[in-house]
């Protein structure tokens, strides 16, 4: 089972889903909302831009946390 965790805006759920094998496999099987430039996706405390992006494998034990971008502030 993977472990997912989703931001505040879903009610801060967490889920366990089984059978996938990608992120892309699990944004597929997620909220459309979800796979948004604006949501930032870790693996295991790893930022998938800095793996294989969408395509980063997943495997049992796995935690995939969405975390809702932050911009702004003073410049």
């Amino acid at each position: 089972m993977i472990k997912v965790v989703l931001p505040s805006q879903f009610n801060s759920q967490e889920i366990e889903v089984s059978n996938i094998s990608n992120i892309k496999q699990l944004l597929n099987i997620l909220d459309k909302r979800l796979d948004s430039k604006f949501v930032n996706i870790f693996l295991n405390d790893n930022d998938i831009r800095f793996m294989s992006n969408k395509d980063t494998e997943l495997k049992d034990g796995d935690i995939v946390t969405f975390i809702p971008a932050i911009a702004g502030g003073l410049c």
